[in-house]
């Protein structure tokens, strides 16, 4: 049998995880529902503005996102192991947690989020004025927001329904 799947590790995680993925899942809903927003409602005043604030935005999402994913993927499927009882909501909870994965690479990151990146390196360089190609930009941002929602929505739902079998 191995370490890392022994009746002590798996019970100390069943304990730990209800709360680690609350917490988790928790801060990344804060993340898309709440910043992403913020920085698509200032495109509106400035084009080259928005696109400065989205790419910290990009930047810390990528180490934030992914890891959090996966953690959260792993503590709901050792809670759908440990509880034969919940075992289909926490694997759907699992599977809102590693949702956003393949949303994000597959479609977010070539559909939209490149494109805006481009604008913004292409106005670093001084190619292109970002405000000249606002309502691209806003198009693009506006983009971005709804792929956000569909993400922190795959999130929301695995974090309900993971609540939902801890509180049931």
């Amino acid at each position: 049998m191995s370490l890392v799947l022994s009746p002590t590790t798996i019970k100390v995680v069943s304990f730990l995880a209800p709360t680690l993925s609350l917490t988790t899942s928790a801060s990344i809903l804060g993340y898309t529902f709440f910043i992403s927003p913020l920085i698509i409602s200032t495109t509106s005043d400035s084009a080259s503005k928005g696109l400065a604030q989205l790419r910290p935005f990009f930047e810390g999402g990528k180490y934030i996102f992914p890891p959090s994913s996966v953690i959260c993927t792993a503590l709901w499927s050792v809670l759908a192991y440990s509880s034969p009882l919940h075992r289909t909501a926490y694997s759907i909870a699992a599977a809102g947690a590693f949702g956003i994965l393949p949303f994000t690479s597959l479609y977010m990151i070539p559909v939209t989020n490149n494109k805006l990146l481009d604008l913004d390196d292409a106005a670093k360089r001084g190619d292109v004025t970002v405000d000249a190609k606002k309502e691209q930009v806003q198009a693009l941002m506006e983009t971005f927001g709804k792929q956000n929602l569909v993400r922190g929505g795959m999130f929301l739902v695995g974090g309900l329904v993971g609540l939902w079998s801890l509180l049931g």
